[in-house]
């Protein structure tokens, strides 16, 4: 299978077979476009299998962030670092779970940091400060 342009990576995805979906991901990575409209459709089992092969870009991660599933998100921590905006999005979600993940592996940049000693939870700045010692 030849890996298909934007178009028609979008039909892929707007026509919902997910056989389909999960035979073009066991093989290629979407487009920017594509990766959105992906996670916009929502499917657990699709987005899971796309993280575990590749990584978002930075305008997925964000509508990534904002579709809110923790597994899905625990999961991409585990393995993927954020940009600034994602960082700031994941912060702003507020789950305390994935950000003591994030932190535990991940440097904050300088906006997600502010960002989260605004939001003031003392383990979170512990775990930050631990990181930063390292």
């Amino acid at each position: 299978m030849k890996r298909k342009d934007l178009n028609q990576q979008l039909k892929i995805i707007a026509r919902g077979d997910h056989d389909e979906i999960m035979a073009y991901i066991a093989k290629y990575s979407f487009g920017t476009k594509a990766e959105i409209a992906l996670i916009e459709r929502g499917d657990h089992d699709e987005i899971m299998a796309y993280i575990s092969k590749f990584s978002l870009c930075d305008e997925a991660k964000i509508a990534f962030i904002k579709r809110g599933n923790h597994d899905e998100i625990m999961a991409y921590i585990a393995e993927c670092s954020f940009g600034t905006e994602t960082q700031i999005a994941l912060i702003e979600r507020g789950d305390h779970d994935e950000i003591m993940a994030y932190i535990s592996k991940f440097f904050l940049c300088d906006e997600a940091e502010i960002a989260l000693i605004e939001r003031g939870d003392h383990d979170e700045i512990a775990a930050l400060n631990k990181l930063k010692e390292k």
